[in-house]
């Protein structure tokens, strides 16, 4: 019980010391994150399928955007990165286990993007790891010597972002194809994940074509009854709130330019055909 006790009275000094430590770390590492004296790059590393949706044996894009933020220019940027080779492999026949990309310089309040695709080939769900970004600069007027400032090389990580439709934030194997059930949630946009090429064409395809084709199927079935009863002299009064004398012009209209030479052409394949 004595031991218990001294282990709990024993905590607050431990904070504190621990936080005396973190102050003095923090001055000894001010001018090194100042970006007013320094070159600091902001990195983030962008992966978007096709409307959010990654399938396999579909590409899909990756970006690097980098943006210089400090007050000095940025030099010898260098970015690192590795893709799983069982599950990815580049569009243009590269390796994926290691890719690079590299800058000269890169001045303040500029950007630059790499891009690159890659093709999936089982279904998965893969977290990417972080792109390693490196770069030097010489930051003239720091409180560091000369000799230093010229061999000054800072190292870093891309942010990841993984842009995916709210159905994946929301994934559940039963619903989206073969994959292990134990997969983790994409709610925090940290996850590829690679359906099958039948569920990603469902999910990408597009519909108003086949809308356009059933508004026009309805309209023919709809107006051509229409026409045939003005062409036999038919009463209009039955439809309501009065619209039958407007739909009984419409009828004739339609008999006149269109109903009327679809029948003129039928009558002429048709005798063409017993010739």
């Amino acid at each position: 019980f004595s031991t218990s006790v001294s282990s709990i009275n024993m905590r607050p000094f431990v904070l504190s010391l621990l936080f005396l430590c973190t102050i003095c770390l923090a001055d000894n590492i001010e001018d090194l994150y100042d970006v007013n004296n320094n070159a600091w790059i902001l990195c983030r590393k962008l992966i978007n399928g096709v409307r959010g949706n990654f399938g396999v044996g579909y590409k899909f894009s990756v970006a690097y955007e980098l943006t210089n933020v400090g007050s000095q220019t940025a030099n010898e940027i260098v970015i690192s990165d590795a893709w799983d080779a069982q599950y990815f492999k580049s569009n243009n026949k590269n390796s994926v286990e290691n890719i690079t990309f590299s800058q000269q310089q890169l001045a303040p309040a500029q950007s630059v993007t790499f891009s690159y695709k890659l093709i999936p080939l089982q279904t998965a769900s893969i977290a990417p790891t972080r792109a390693m970004l490196r770069y030097a600069y010489s930051a003239a007027g720091n409180d560091v010597d000369s000799e230093d400032v010229e061999n000054m090389v800072q190292h870093g990580q891309c942010s990841s972002w993984v842009v995916t439709t709210d159905e994946m934030l929301l994934f559940t194997p039963e619903l989206h194809g073969n994959i292990p059930r134990n997969v983790q949630l994409n709610r925090d946009n940290d996850r590829v994940i690679v359906v099958s090429a039948s569920l990603y064409s469902r999910q990408i395809a597009s519909t108003w074509l086949y809308w356009i084709l059933f508004v026009i199927l309805v309209l023919v079935s709809v107006a051509y009854p229409l026409c045939e009863y003005e062409t036999q002299k038919g009463d209009f009064n039955f439809m309501p709130f009065g619209i039958g004398s407007y739909m009984k012009l419409v009828a004739r209209i339609l008999n006149a330019t269109v109903v009327s030479k679809i029948k003129q052409k039928i009558a002429e394949m048709e005798k063409t055909k017993t010739q």
